[in-house]
């Protein structure tokens, strides 16, 4: 039983030494609390159930190419159609698109993201709205009368929250659309948008030709994830044998939506967090336990003599766990507060990982998953910082303890547990201190990255032109083209660049043929990135050309077939040939053979994405906008004024050609770029964060335990000088041991943290060369921590005489 009377003991033992409790206090609070944040961040970024009625069972399905995520990776819809139809233990098929809504009215065009999708994704998440109603089946056909649901906030702010909103008409992407429902607040499903709109998907469209969408699912509870992905793998095998044209080399897999939105390259960076997050909080617990343990070994005398005069071990057990109960529960209340000043500003960082608006679920506060893994983390941290020692203290023989006592050194099994203390701290550290490093020099150098543009004087901005008036492709090409040319004469506007994506920005990857290479469905086609760009637009932003030409007026022909290439693109497909007038196709759906196009032009590599992503060293194939027209289009625009001058004069340009569209997503181009960093930059910042953490409690662990050690051999080292031993001989002996002691916790260590360095250097394209250089820095480090934690105190003991030295007790 836990005794009021052993409670005030222990708290008496703690104010006693206030500086040693508020250093045991310190440790412990900075190992929860840092360890506390990372699961509570992750758990709300990834793992947390859907806020949805069984929101647990909720999937999406993905594409892959080759066995690689693909980014936007939407399944095309007939490779959708046959999942749901084949795939067992799921249930509550749908289909959605995002894509972007302009609605217009008197006061131009506002952009709003939107999704399309099948009448039952309302009834999916079990959510009805709170005005007027969902889709219906009828509305989902094509030729339909177009009805839209629209999201609270939208209607709070653009309709004043009327109710009179349902059946009122809007101009949603050229098209008269009728309101019909309205969403609860705060429901947003898949995404983060304003408008839905029935999806009225087109089955007629052939099987690669663009069509694409989402596919979500419901998991039927007990389903065996492992059988399932096997089947859908079989699945997906079948397409690629029955169209190898289309589907060879597609697979596709199912995740969470957290998961999905993340990516399947986030899946190591969050386990590696979670790995530190446990290995900082053992880290604590052992120093902590470490710092009581050195302190129960002080007293191990009185321990002795209390037992020796009938004091129950039970008693002074619990006086002990006390004492840790006490430090740890005020250390968790430190690190609750901590935590929730940490998921604040967490839940701000996030919301720089993506486009608009963060993803719905990214609600980061203290919750009972957070209480519940600080409850736990405390009662764990209580077990190793006051169970061993109390044990140890208490089970030691009484005869020996006291002989050890009255010397001052250390007992040969406390001696063990001690080295044991210090070898599990440099173990820890050390790993964390190589994973920390890597994380810091890869996000360092993917901010250095040349992405193959200059970025640093031109504003972006994003337009999409509407489905239904622009489904032609002369209408496209016209707009484009006035676009560009009035944009280039627009006050505070220089070099302009119209493309399908800009350098840095993921694009349409497809699979493409070089004339005079056989394929066949055992060697599936390359794939490449597949970007439009008007002429001029690739010297504008300052991709310099290396051999060939550029886009010209005579490449605005639109039944013209050139192409340019990347360098990188010459690197894996031409290494040995001259790549001007080669020529090269992209693989259609029944792989016709005459649509080749010529390259005329060869370019620097550009990297369409992240910098550390799978895919960027692809190659990248340009094609002009009037040969291959996209609705979707970036504008790069020099600025030779100020932003507000050139936002201005874009809106007004795009207002003039179009008032029915609007530009969205307007920024400079380097906050566009640093978007691809923002997510590994922050996982790069908390891995710091945690190394330094563990640098300086490793460093105190073992300064503490090798420097209390020797100080408790101060009698024997007077005996060894009173038999003629040097002040050298002394520091050799004391070094060697704390040497090999390292030796014990280092090379362990190093291979744990070298292993976690080399995943993550592989996913960061660090290189080799950086693993072994921070493995230096940190053997060298921790080193320079054990030399001084051995030299500090045994410097302090020759300074004294030896006959002091042979009285202390």
């Amino acid at each position: 039983m836990l005794s009021l009377s052993d409670f005030k003991y222990a708290l008496r033992l703690l104010l006693k030494q206030p500086k040693f409790s508020l250093l045991i206090v310190s440790v412990v609070t900075a190992g929860i609390a840092m360890s506390v944040f990372l699961f509570s961040f992750l758990n709300a970024l990834a793992y947390k159930a859907l806020p949805f009625e069984d929101g647990d069972e909720i999937v999406v399905f993905d594409r892959t190419i080759n066995g690689v995520w693909n980014q936007g990776g939407d399944l095309d819809i007939l490779d959708a159609m046959e999942i749901r139809n084949a795939l067992e233990g799921f249930r509550e098929f749908t289909l959605y698109d995002e894509t972007i809504g302009n609605v217009s009215g008197r006061d131009g065009a506002q952009q709003f993201t939107m999704i399309r999708a099948e009448p039952q994704i309302f009834e999916f998440t079990r959510v009805e709205p709170v005005l007027g109603r969902r889709f219906t089946q009828a509305e989902d056909q094509r030729g339909a009368e177009a009805v839209a649901v629209i999201s609270h906030d939208l209607w709070q702010s653009r309709f004043g929250g009327s109710e009179r909103v349902i059946d009122e008409v809007i101009t949603l992407n050229s098209r008269q659309t009728r309101i019909v429902g309205v969403m609860p607040e705060g429901y947003y499903f898949p995404s983060a948008a304003d408008i839905w709109v029935p999806m009225q998907a087109d089955t007629r469209v052939a099987r690669g030709q663009g069509n694409s969408a989402n596919l979500l699912a419901r998991l039927v509870p007990g389903t065996d994830a492992g059988q399932a992905t096997r089947q859908l793998n079989v699945i997906m095998e079948r397409l690629a044998d029955r169209y190898p044209n289309t589907n060879e080399g597609v697979g596709a897999y199912f995740t969470s939506l957290p998961m999905s939105i993340l990516g399947q390259d986030a899946g190591p960076f969050l386990k590696a967090l979670q790995v530190a997050g446990v290995f900082l909080l053992v880290l604590a617990a052992v120093n902590a336990g470490n710092l009581l343990f050195a302190r129960a070994l002080e007293r191990s005398k009185e321990i002795a003599i209390r037992i020796a005069i009938g004091a129950p071990q039970r008693r002074l057990v619990m006086q002990f766990m006390w004492e840790s109960i006490t430090i740890t529960a005020v250390a968790g209340v430190l690190a609750l507060a901590i935590v929730a000043l940490g998921l604040e500003g967490a839940e701000r960082a996030t919301a720089s990982f993506v486009e608009g608006k963060p993803a719905f679920w990214w609600q980061m506060g203290v919750d009972a998953y957070t209480v519940s893994i600080l409850t736990s983390f405390v009662v764990g941290t209580i077990l190793v910082t006051g169970l061993l020692p109390a044990l140890k203290s208490t089970t030691t023989n009484v005869g020996d303890a006291l002989k050890d006592g009255t010397r001052g050194a250390l007992g040969k099994r406390e001696g063990v547990l001690a080295k044991l203390f210090v070898v599990s701290q440099i173990l820890l550290s050390s790993a964390l201190l190589i994973a920390s490093g890597i994380m810091v020099v890869g996000t360092w150098k993917a901010t250095q990255a040349n992405y193959g543009a200059e970025t640093d004087q031109f504003y972006t901005a994003r337009i999409r032109l509407p489905d239904n008036t622009y489904l032609d492709g002369e209408k496209r090409i016209n707009f484009v083209n006035r676009l560009q040319q009035e944009l280039e004469y627009a006050e505070g506007i220089g070099k302009v660049a119209v493309m399908s994506e800009l350098p840095g920005v993921y694009t349409w990857r497809t699979s493409m043929a070089i004339e005079g290479r056989v394929y066949d469905q055992s060697n599936s086609y390359p794939r490449i990135n597949y970007v439009s760009v008007t002429p001029e637009s690739l010297s504008n932003i300052g991709v310099d050309l290396r051999s060939g030409r550029y886009f010209n007026s005579s490449d605005k022909q639109v039944d013209g077939r050139t192409a340019i290439v990347t360098t990188s693109f010459v690197e894996q497909y031409l290494p040995d040939e001259d790549p001007i007038g080669s020529r090269l196709r992209i693989v259609d759906v029944d792989g016709d053979q005459v649509n080749w196009v010529t390259i005329v032009g060869v370019v620097e590599h550009t990297i369409q994405g992240e910098p550390f992503s799978s895919i960027a060293r692809s190659a990248t194939v340009f094609r002009p906008y009037s040969q291959q027209t996209r609705e979707g289009l970036f504008v790069a625009l020099e600025n030779v004024s100020s932003k507000a001058t050139v936002v201005k004069s874009m809106r007004a340009v795009v207002n003039r050609l179009d008032p029915e569209i609007a530009p969205f997503s307007i920024r400079s181009y380097r906050e566009l770029i640093q978007q691809n960093t923002a997510k590994v930059g922050f996982v790069s910042e908390v891995f710091l964060i945690l190394g330094g953490v563990a640098g300086l409690l490793a460093a105190c662990g073992i300064f503490g335990v090798l420097s209390n050690a020797i100080i408790r051999k101060t009698q024997q080292i007077g005996v060894k000088q009173a038999l003629g031993a040097t002040d050298a001989a002394v520091y050799k002996e004391s070094l060697a041991s704390g040497i090999f002691q390292m030796l014990w916790g280092l090379v362990p260590g190093v291979a744990v943290g070298a292993f976690i360095g080399f995943s993550l250097g592989g996913l960061l394209n660090t290189g080799l060369s950086a693993l072994v250089s921070i493995s230096a820095l940190v053997v060298t480090s921790v080193l320079v921590a054990v030399v001084l934690s051995v030299w500090v105190p045994v410097r302090k003991i020759l300074q004294r005489v030896p006959a002091d030295l042979l009285r202390y007790e």
